[in-house]
């Protein structure tokens, strides 16, 4: 079964053997420069944030949340934004 060029094109393990086939014809050295400068771009982005369990109902943090939202709307209220039409 032959594969179309879109089809090709959109497979990892096809454009996996292109750098291998590109890394043959380099010395030894240059495709280990090669990899650790792909290496250094996948680690040097910034980790994903672990985003924490949110609280059961009732929890402190709810009251801390609730608490917080009425004092933003007691404070909204007095002193609504510039241009913001009450």
């Amino acid at each position: 079964m032959e594969e179309t060029p879109h089809e090709a094109a959109g497979s990892p393990r096809v454009q996996f053997q292109s750098l291998e086939s590109q890394s043959e014809c380099l010395s030894p050295e240059l495709s280990f420069l090669q990899d650790t400068e792909m290496e250094q771009g996948f680690t040097g982005a910034p980790p994903v944030p672990q985003v924490p369990a949110l609280p059961h109902e009732g929890s402190p943090g709810d009251q801390a949340a609730a608490l917080l939202t009425a004092r933003y709307q007691a404070y909204f209220s007095a002193f609504p934004p510039p241009g913001f039409i009450v």
